[in-house]
């Protein structure tokens, strides 16, 4: 089957038709060599260290993971036994606390042999919430922070003690640490020079051999898997810049996959015989929000104003892996919705309309708008210092100034970008990168009354009771009609904006069978089952 365009946002479960039952499986080639090209090289293989998508694609191939999220989005059991949940007692509540209790496989070993135990939950979870250890500083351990005791029962299951409802208990522990690869070190002494980042053992389905920086890193198959022996015998991740050799090595099938590339080169590609060419919707938003805390954008006419003002196709024209996106969740997910769209289509006229009706009058020497106690309407907006995320802020600068809205911009790193969220007086505006959302459960973070930076990534401080209601509801695992409320909610109220979906391309060669993408668990999520022809 040759693809050469898929549709943004599809999932493509597609490639291969059906499911693969054992005796299929068992009769499909096995051997041979997979190379991947990547653009970007992971510093560290620790995921305590390296939250990049590159390094979670390497992710999949050492660690293995309680439960891990498969194409559709629904939950399967990796280590686990099953996927635990109300319905099959895996999952109790009692009183406010909340316990999962997790049954491990038998027969799961380490790459170096030594058995996966309940002790290697235990010890991941200390890692996750040990302050000392100076962890990667996009990392989300919120969920491990509700965790306030886990018990070993026996050697292979655990009972994790929550201290209140959490519905996305299933997407932690993806990725299982081995307590003694790290001894004799203490906790304390973990860090970002370990040697375990540079040599880690698992107990996925290939084994590290051998990093090379900047030029390859090699896996071998791990015979000992639990689950059936991965067909592919040896995987190798080849780095550098992008360039004439690389076309040509794919174009010769000596490299078979290449992840995470530009629009640009995957039109290179296009058209190399034997390759197929598509375009996936990734994790990856920037979403805009208003500080509902500042004297004026506490006014929903003016962040209705500021909305009409955003022409997100013209920004787009500039950078050809931007998508607008009217919803703050990814397209594929059963809350996806997009009617902010007919709601806050660009409209400068609109904008002019809201503005003169809410007082904010131009004032004829200096151009920009005051109220009648002469309040100039000046806006402090802060982004990171990507070069979407300027041009985003420029784009928004010269537009509002026709309306007569002054706006200052703010631009510095992501840890100074932390920092200045912290006080709510410092800004108006923030446009940041998040993950879209899968369940809603993350919307908690940037919408949760209790999510204010430090503690979370609330940066617009929004507060509705009704929204809360349902965060902290122990009904709304998987609640469509509840996540549809809060959609409802965010439409009225504009707490936020959903600006750009970006769009992950990959070549990927016509020998490569069962390659399905994965935003969520990235691309590799189910490489032992790929088989090369």
């Amino acid at each position: 089957m040759n693809i050469k365009k898929i549709s943004f946002g599809l999932v493509l479960a597609t490639l291969i038709s059906g499911v693969i039952n054992s005796n299929t499986y068992a009769s499909l080639p096995h051997g041979g060599r997979l190379v991947i090209y990547s653009q970007d090289e992971p510093k560290s293989l620790d995921p305590l260290f390296n939250e990049s998508e590159s390094a979670k694609a390497i992710y999949n191939l050492v660690y293995s993971g309680l439960v891990k999220v498969d194409d559709n989005f629904d939950s399967y059991a990796d280590l686990a036994v099953t996927v635990p949940t109300f319905e099959n007692k895996g999952v109790i509540q009692d009183g406010s606390d909340m316990i999962v209790t997790y049954k491990l496989k038998e027969m799961t070993f380490w790459h170096d042999g030594v058995p996966v135990t309940a002790e290697d939950i235990i010890f991941t979870w200390q890692c996750y919430t040990n302050p000392d250890i100076k962890k990667a500083p996009d990392q989300n351990i919120d969920g491990y922070q509700k965790i306030y005791k886990i018990e070993s029962t026996d050697p292979k299951t655990v009972k994790i003690y929550f201290k209140e409802h959490y519905a996305d208990y299933n997407k932690l522990f993806t990725y299982i640490l081995p307590k003694h690869g790290f001894l004799p070190k203490t906790l304390l002494s973990i860090d970002s020079k370990h040697p375990f980042n540079y040599s880690p053992i698992g107990s996925g389905p290939f084994k590290f051999v051998d990093w090379k920086p900047g030029k390859r890193l090699t896996l071998d198959v791990n015979e000992k898997y639990y689950r059936p022996r991965p067909h592919i015998d040896q995987v190798i991740y080849t780095y550098g810049k992008f360039n004439k050799a690389v076309v040509n090595d794919i174009e010769k099938g000596e490299i078979q996959l290449f992840q995470n590339a530009s629009v640009e080169q995957k039109n290179m590609l296009t058209n190399i015989k034997n390759i197929n060419t598509l375009n996936v919707a990734s994790m990856s938003m920037d979403e805009l929000a208003f500080n509902t805390e500042s004297k004026i954008l506490n006014d929903l006419n003016i962040r209705k104003a500021i909305a009409h003002a955003i022409n997100k196709e013209k920004i787009a024209e500039k950078f050809p892996e931007l998508k607008s996106t009217w919803s703050d969740s990814h397209p594929n997910s059963s809350i996806y919705e997009n009617k902010l769209k007919d709601v806050y289509l660009y409209d400068m006229k609109m904008s002019q309309y809201l503005l003169d009706n809410s007082g904010w009058i131009i004032d004829d020497k200096d151009g920009v708008r005051k109220n009648s106690n002469n309040m100039p309407l000046e806006l402090n907006l802060i982004t990171t210092d990507s070069k979407i995320h300027n041009s985003i802020a420029e784009y928004m600068k010269e537009n509002l100034s026709y309306l007569g809205i002054k706006l200052n911009i703010k631009s510095m790193n992501d840890t100074d970008f932390a920092k200045e969220t912290i006080d709510s007086t410092k800004y108006d505006i923030a446009i940041y990168n998040k993950n879209c959302s899968i369940n809603g459960e993350d919307r908690k973070d940037y919408l949760g009354a209790k999510s204010l930076p430090p503690y979370g990534h609330n940066y617009s401080r929004f507060n509705a009771p009704q929204i809360n209601d349902i965060f902290n509801s122990s009904n709304k695992v998987n609640n469509v009609d509840s996540e549809k409320q809060v959609s409802s909610l965010l439409r009225e109220e504009l707490p936020i904006i959903p600006l750009f979906s970006y769009v992950r391309s990959i070549a990927v060669s016509n020998r490569l069978n069962n390659f399905r993408p994965n935003m969520v668990n990235g691309n590799t999520w189910n490489i032992s089952e790929w088989w090369l022809n």
